[in-house]
């Protein structure tokens, strides 16, 4: 599928016309963003300081790779939402000349959401300074909640905190492994949390 989709963008580029001049992303659609809106996508995509949006584009490696970006940063969206098998399935060129702006081009993307991920059990490996119920006391992830990357990512910033409090400032810990689970029609699995304590 990997190979297809390639194949497919090369030939939408070189269907393309060359541009003679250099112009910017002027337009973003979006299709099939049912749970995550539009208006969220484009401010992460428009935050960074390598703003794709910010930049003419002079050939066709420019627009494959601003595109590129750009779908690195609407799957991070999804990712921190819990939409961990959300996929954009294509996309669409355009160039559009709006009369109160300049000339750019325009690009369609085609996103395909798929399940939310719920966390269902979340286990410990490598702790042994703390119990499981401590460990669970300070994190504001739970079970049942939809997984947010930054939260969790906080949370273990927190733990951190509590290691460096008992004397291990090199202690590190990171998400392990996320195991998915299809047996209910709740989309969900486990959540291992890995520590080295040093």
């Amino acid at each position: 599928p990997h190979m297809t989709r390639a194949c497919c963008v090369l030939m939408l580029l070189l269907t393309f016309p060359a541009p003679l001049f250099s112009y910017p992303v002027a337009r973003l659609i979006f299709r099939g963003n049912e749970h995550v809106q539009s208006p969220q996508l484009i401010e992460a995509i428009t935050e960074e300081p390598d703003n794709p949006l910010a930049h003419d584009i002079a050939n066709h490696s420019e627009l494959l790779l601003a595109t590129q970006h750009i779908e690195d940063r609407i799957l991070k969206v999804y990712s921190g939402a819990g939409y961990l098998h959300a996929a954009i399935d294509s996309f669409q060129v355009g160039f559009v000349t709006p009369g109160d702006s300049t000339h750019g081009y325009q690009l369609t993307f085609f996103i395909r959401e798929r399940l939310q991920y719920h966390i269902r059990t979340i286990t410990f490996s490598g702790v042994t300074l703390f119990s499981t119920s401590d460990l669970m006391a300070s994190m504001s992830t739970a079970t049942g909640m939809v997984l947010d990357e930054l939260v969790l990512k906080a949370d273990i910033d927190r733990i951190l905190t509590l290691y460096e409090q008992r004397g291990y400032p090199l202690a590190h810990m990171q998400l392990a492994a996320i195991t998915p689970s299809y047996d209910s029609a709740t989309h969900g699995g486990v959540l291992d949390i890995r520590s080295e304590e040093h």
